[in-house]
């Protein structure tokens, strides 16, 4: 009887990671276009989801809630009014929690079909850069909010999204999808 080892001759193991080495770099522009389009959908969704928690903390308590968006600081600040002031529940620091993503834009046209993108945060007639909710879950005055990758300023507009807050309270997010009609669509 034959002793037989099992196992890989060196020859079979070098063609093996010259194998994967090439298909890693034939992958890799695809990966490397993926990930900013993840951070923005990312950040968009906890965004989204932070001022729903500011909505239903305003139903539960009973009071005011404010969502403060600073698009210079890279900041979201939610509030909450308290004996004829403000107490700070919550803020959100994008640089640490959502990183190489602003609330920033590209000039395109707007979720709402109103016309072209003019800020990164307009809420209300006065574009105001905070939303409220009233202890009845609506918004004082709706408006959108927009995220994009940091990279992307003038140059990417398929990975802005866009957070639309109703007066109803609604929460809505959209992403653009250049050359659709709309070329916004929900997600």
């Amino acid at each position: 009887m034959k002793n037989r080892r099992a196992g890989f001759t060196l020859v079979e193991l070098m063609i093996t990671v010259a194998l994967i080495g090439v298909l890693g770099l034939a992958f890799t522009p695809g990966l490397l276009a993926f990930v900013p389009k993840a951070r923005a959908d990312r950040a968009a969704r906890g965004l989204a989801g932070e001022v729903q928690l500011a909505r239903m903390r305003a139903v539960s308590t009973n009071r005011l809630h404010h969502v403060i968006f600073d698009s210079a600081g890279g900041t979201v600040t939610i509030q909450e009014e308290v004996n004829n002031g403000r107490a700070t529940v919550k803020t959100i620091s994008l640089a640490s929690e959502y990183p190489s993503v602003s609330l920033d834009f590209n000039s395109v046209t707007a979720p709402d079909g109103s016309g072209a993108v003019n800020r990164a945060i307009a809420f209300g007639t006065g574009a105001s850069t905070e939303v409220v909710f009233l202890p009845s879950g609506l918004a004082r005055a709706s408006g959108f909010f927009y995220v994009l990758p940091t990279a992307d300023k003038d140059k990417r507009n398929e990975r802005m999204r866009a957070v639309q807050v109703t007066l109803p309270g609604q929460v809505v997010q959209y992403r653009y999808k250049a050359g659709a009609t709309p070329p916004w669509e929900e997600f």
